[in-house]
Formats: C-alpha cells, sequence, structure tokens
C-alpha cells in the first residue's frame, strides 16, 4: 500500500473503509529521521495527501465511531523534550 522508501506505521482505517491514516517520515529529509507526519492514502495506494505537518512526531491515530474525531499522538505542546501528548480533533 505505501512504497515511500521510509518508515511507514499505525495504519487505521477511515470510516466507510476507502482511505486509510497512516503515520510516516517519508518527507524527512534526515536519513533515518524520526520526523513522522500523518497522511491518508486510498485503499489503492493512490492521492497520498499529508494531514500534519508538524516538525516532531505525530502517529498513532484514530478516529471514533461515527468519524467525526481523530485522536492522535504528538510530542507538540510538552513540556520537555520526547514528552507525547494525545490530541483530538473534529475531523471535517
Amino acid at each position: 500500500m505505501t512504497n515511500l522508501g521510509k518508515a511507514s506505521f499505525a495504519p487505521y482505517f477511515f470510516p466507510g473503509d476507502k482511505r486509510i491514516i497512516f503515520a510516516s517520515n517519508y518527507l524527512d529529509k534526515n536519513p533515518g529521521g524520526r520526523n513522522f507526519d500523518l497522511f491518508a492514502i486510498d485503499i489503492d495506494g493512490k492521492n497520498l495527501e499529508p494531514i500534519t505537518t508538524y516538525d516532531q512526531f505525530d502517529s498513532f491515530p484514530m478516529f471514533n465511531a461515527d468519524g467525526k474525531w481523530l485522536v492522535f499522538a504528538s510530542n507538540r505542546g510538552g513540556s520537555h523534550p520526547h514528552e507525547t501528548n494525545l490530541f483530538l480533533a473534529e475531523w471535517r
């Protein structure tokens, strides 16, 4: 599904099961970099779309049952380096 040449993990289906949201360091310019962002892709491997653009770690996305909310883990907003917090976003 994702042959991006970098690490991709934590896939989760969108409501309706036609797209997948996942984490990848695909856009990280550093070899072996750990700048993971969220991406969406159709189940046929087409239409790759970046969802987040934070310069550190975003991952582990999941939708609630009706698809109105997305929860994900991120290092943003931490009180010290590498602290991971959960974020809840209304999905539109």
